[in-house]
């Protein structure tokens, strides 16, 4: 986890790093050098203590839109996913629409979508009249 989210944080213009694989640490650890360092140890840190309260607020929001994902998808229940590769079906949980998982058959990738969302197929359908005169 702490590996993901420094790239997440680096990947979003805020230099972080894991400072130590092996620490149980948590996010309390979101710190520059300073005082008040989580007890539970260090496992992210922030490059330059100016961009703390800007990583902090990333984190907040992100985990705020998992949370209203989560809710969402719950609201739909499980979907049902048919590999591209095996052409077998697998359902699964709400909680892991907007995923990648592997295919329980063949250990190939699937895209765990929300039932009704647009899929490979429905781009490559043929454009409607009104789509056809817009192009």
């Amino acid at each position: 986890m702490a590996v993901v989210t420094a790239t997440w944080l680096n990947d979003n213009g805020i230099p972080a790093r894991v400072m130590d694989l092996m620490t149980l640490g948590g996010f309390e650890g979101l710190t520059g050098w300073k005082p008040g360092i989580s007890a539970r140890g260090i496992e992210v840190w922030v490059d330059d203590a100016a961009h703390v309260a800007e990583a902090n607020a990333l984190l907040t929001r992100h985990g705020a839109e998992l949370a209203q994902r989560t809710s969402e998808a719950q609201q739909h229940g499980p979907t049902e996913v048919v590999c591209g590769e095996c052409g077998k079906s697998s359902v699964f949980p709400a909680d892991q629409y907007g995923t990648i998982q592997d295919c329980p058959h063949c250990g190939e990738y699937v895209d765990v979508e929300e039932p009704g969302a647009p899929t490979e197929e429905n781009d490559e359908r043929e454009p409607s009249e009104e789509e056809a005169e817009e192009m």
